[in-house]
């Protein structure tokens, strides 16, 4: 994922928090907004709550850029996005993972 792609100043998380919308799966929680770029910006959280272990956390979120690569349509939309995992999001199979994660992106409209 490029640079330009990711969202990561504490004043995009906090309006992204404060004044954007929200939607949950069962393994992850999807916050967005729509932004003043032409291309989208996103931001993937893991807290130490779904594993102690890094490693793990950064399988997940592997797993997640990778979707978001091959999909290719969050990059084009004007919209801020943060991916929160759930702790359930750490002990599904990758295609239910894959799978789960379309149903919430695609969850998003403005």
């Amino acid at each position: 994922m490029k640079k330009i792609h990711r969202l990561h100043k504490q004043k995009d998380f906090l309006l992204l928090f404060r004044r954007g919308r929200k939607v949950e799966s069962p393994l992850f929680k999807v916050f967005f907004k729509p932004n003043h770029l032409s291309w989208g910006r996103l931001a993937l959280i893991v807290p130490r709550g779904v594993s102690k272990k890094a490693v793990l956390r950064n399988t997940l979120k592997r797993r997640a850029r990778e979707w978001v690569r091959k999909e290719g349509k969050l990059a084009t939309r004007p919209l801020d996005v943060a991916l929160a995992f759930k702790k359930e999001a750490a002990s599904v199979p990758k295609e239910i993972f894959y799978e789960e994660l379309a149903k919430a992106l695609g969850k998003i409209s403005y």
